[in-house]
């Protein structure tokens, strides 16, 4: 089940609304009124109703403590009489059975339900064997056939004023972890969120110490959480999967991953079929939260033997990739390691490569990509807005867009339904639009070689702008999307199926700049960026890497404009932002935790709409063939001048140390940086830079962008300042809501 999205944050914020951060809700009284004589044994109990009467949430108990916010579930007495038995369970599982039976005679029906339990029904508790009992009953519930979907929480102590205060020190000899308030409501957020039924423990227990007082039974059942090399069950489905490899082609091993994942993933998204999954979509795009991530990987320890690191999310992560870090994890983990990259090779031009007759040759386009174009990386977020500027500027051009899809209906459908997601679609569009079902990683995008001939024939350019986005993957985890894919559109621009050699519009990007040759040094867009060592990013090693093809391929002959845009932020007047990319999660990170670092951290920031606007004026025209285009903002930003201004407009942010800022993200499991947090502290090469230093003012390239402001003015464009930028982006990012 789904809980509406409104009623999810409804709830939420009704347990949240109290200074104590917990609210008991009106009276049983006030909400069934004549029914109420059935509740009278268990007025201790706390009712939540949210969202017009459509969630529910019981907290029965007994407890001479009565509700606490710093409990959400208080222990039952320490003797065992039958009449202390019933004293616990009764309110616990009779209150929430008479619950449904008052709302069926009510005629309310709730659509989810969320019972609180206890780590005891998981662990059990000394002398409490009742209490154990009762809160495993309402677990039960959960996972049986209900009125409604319903869903326990095994809570293990929350900090604070309630049960635990004073007994911190014995539950911390006990290796039993203290829930700490904000933490354990972001938690709840997440399984609201998520929208499934059943039984989940959101506990913060010390493993190792906690097995250890356990008898050997109870310990067996954690032993998954105390496999620290990494390595877990190397026998069952691990082993079987490692001879399936084994026995395997190099080209038919991806495939055997990718559908290992795509079945686990529906596993933890609560899905029936995993063939269903896009392995070439994000993963954040069809659904996968960060307690998901979290579910995904400790499964994917246990049972395979293969720790999946969190920060392999980063970015905008695919099955694919995914799938990538672990073939190369189960078939060869030293494979990755002993490869020596140069970057200077792989930039080289395939042999075979070379421009059409001279006789065929089209001349440099002035007057637009001819009767039709090839359109990239259209289902993302700035491929959104270059199809709709290539879409509104050459209104008789038809647009093909090369999209991951089983056929041109469903890719059609899918660029539709982004275009509309950013509030972009338009009807008239339809009968221009052409979906290209294939794939950048593939030879020939997937396609026969006759159906790559189809494509080139009537194109009159290509707009490339798709690629495979990772900030953690190695390079040889990208390759073949962002290299690969490259290669292929060079070999489609010189077809002999096309009418001479087609011009190529080649979105890059600043990552090409990441060389120790250009830190803290201005470079022209007229100047030649061919160092490429000190560039430690994978993601940012193919993108220069496929710039210099294009560039070879421009110097031979072939008409090519470069494009290089910076972070890509928000709309600059709606605000709609690609909710997944890092720097979104950055600052919903930083929202969420109340604080941000406080270091020159250099934010080279423009709207989506400005990069769209630019290369819809100067694609295709004679002035930009063979030029580098800079998309930087003029005046680019520090990031604690960007926090300071939501400061302002009402975000709750302290300016703290680094160290405080990663000891913050590393407690709190439900930050939207907590699954990256290895990012922002690895170091790269030899002068040992975090990404947050290697892109401090003072030590990133400073790319000029004189002569594209210039140009871009005469075609009436310009980048907003960002007190212009300042509104709409605190807008989105305060409230979660972009005006479309």
């Amino acid at each position: 089940f789904a809980p509406p999205q409104g009623q999810q944050r409804h709830c939420l914020n009704q347990l949240k609304s109290s200074e104590a951060a917990y609210w008991s809700g009106p009276t049983l009284g006030d909400l069934l009124g004549p029914l109420t004589p059935l509740f009278l044994p268990f007025q201790q109990g706390c009712l939540v109703l949210a969202g017009e009467g459509k969630a529910l949430t019981w907290q029965g108990q007994a407890s001479p403590l009565g509700p606490s916010p710093a409990s959400p579930q208080a222990p039952g007495p320490l003797l065992e009489t039958p009449a202390r038995q019933a004293a616990v369970i009764v309110p616990k599982l009779a209150g929430w059975q008479k619950l449904e039976l008052a709302c069926r005679l009510a005629h309310c029906q709730p659509e989810f339900g969320v019972a609180f339990s206890s780590m005891a029904a998981l662990l059990g508790s000394p002398g409490q064997t009742s209490y154990a009992t009762a809160n495993g009953a309402l677990d039960g519930l959960a996972v049986a056939a209900n009125d409604w979907p319903l869903l326990s929480v095994q809570w293990g102590p929350w900090g604070g004023a309630g049960m635990a205060e004073g007994l911190e020190r014995r539950f911390a000899a006990l290796g039993v972890g203290l829930l700490p308030p904000p933490q354990a409501f972001g938690a709840l957020g997440l399984l609201l969120e998520r929208g499934r039924s059943g039984c989940v423990a959101v506990l913060n227990n010390d493993w190792p110490k906690l097995a250890a007082q356990l008898g050997n039974r109870q310990a067996a059942m954690l032993q998954p959480l105390l496999d620290v090399d990494g390595r877990g069950d190397q026998g069952g489905e691990g082993e079987l999967l490692r001879r399936q490899l084994a026995q395997a082609d190099s080209d038919q091993r991806p495939a055997l991953v990718v559908a290992l994942l795509q079945q686990r993933l529906a596993i933890v998204m609560g899905q029936e079929d995993g063939r269903s999954l896009d392995s070439g979509d994000s993963l954040f795009h069809i659904g996968l939260d960060s307690l998901m991530a979290v579910e995904l990987a400790a499964g994917i320890q246990r049972d395979l033997g293969v720790k999946l690191e969190l920060e392999s999310l980063a970015g905008d992560p695919t099955i694919e990739a995914l799938a990538a870090v672990l073939l190369e994890a189960l078939v060869d983990p030293q494979a990755g390691a002993e490869r020596v990259l140069d970057l200077g090779r792989e930039a080289q031009l395939a042999s075979h490569w070379s421009l059409p007759a001279v006789s065929t040759t089209a001349a440099p386009a002035a007057a637009g990509p001819g009767e039709a174009m090839l359109v990239t990386g259209a289902s993302g977020f700035l491929g959104a807005y270059l199809l709709a500027g290539q879409l509104q500027r050459w209104d008789q051009v038809q647009v093909r867009c090369l999209v991951r899809a089983s056929d041109p209906s469903q890719g059609l459908t899918r660029i539709r339904a982004n275009l509309d997601h950013y509030g972009l679609w338009q009807d008239s569009w339809s009968e221009r639009l052409v979906a290209v079902p294939g794939d950048l990683a593939q030879p020939r995008f997937g396609l026969s070689e006759h159906g790559f001939a189809e494509l080139a024939q009537g194109l009159g350019g290509i707009l490339h702008n798709g690629a495979q986005l990772s900030q953690m993957a190695p390079y040889s985890q990208l390759e073949a999307a962002n290299v690969g894919g490259t290669k292929t559109v060079l070999d489609l621009a010189v077809h002999p199926a096309a009418v001479g050699a087609l011009p190529v519009q080649l979105i890059s990007s600043v990552a090409v700049f990441e060389a120790a040759t250009y830190r803290n040094r201005a470079v022209l867009e007229s100047d030649d960026v061919s160092g490429w060592r000190g560039i430690h990013v994978g993601y940012s090693q193919t993108k220069w890497v496929s710039e210099r093809l294009v560039l070879a391929a421009g110097a031979a002959g072939l008409p090519v404009t470069v494009y290089r845009p910076p972070l890509i932020g928000g709309h600059s007047q709606t605000g709609a932002w690609h909710q997944d990319d890092l720097l979104h999660r950055l600052l919903r990170g930083c929202l969420a935790l109340g604080m941000a670092p406080d270091l020159p951290w250099e934010l080279d920031l423009v709207p989506v709409d400005y990069v769209a606007d630019a290369v819809t004026a100067l694609a295709w025209t004679a002035e930009a063939v063979g030029r580098n285009v800079h998309l930087q903002h003029p005046q680019p930003m520090l990031l604690a001048d960007l926090l300071g201004n939501l400061i302002e407009r009402g975000a709750p942010l302290e300016l703290v140390s680094m160290e405080r800022w990663l000891e913050a993200i590393d407690a709190d499991p439900a930050n939207p940086l907590h699954g990256i947090r290895a990012f922002f502290v690895r170091r790269w090469g030899d002068e040992q830079l975090t990404y947050p230093e290697l892109n401090q003012a003072g030590v990133r390239a400073r790319p000029s962008c004189l002569a594209t402001v210039a140009s871009l003015a005469a075609h009436g464009v310009r980048c907003p300042g960002f007190e212009e930028l300042i509104g709409p982006y605190a807008r989105s990012l305060i409230t979660g809501a972009a005006a479309l």
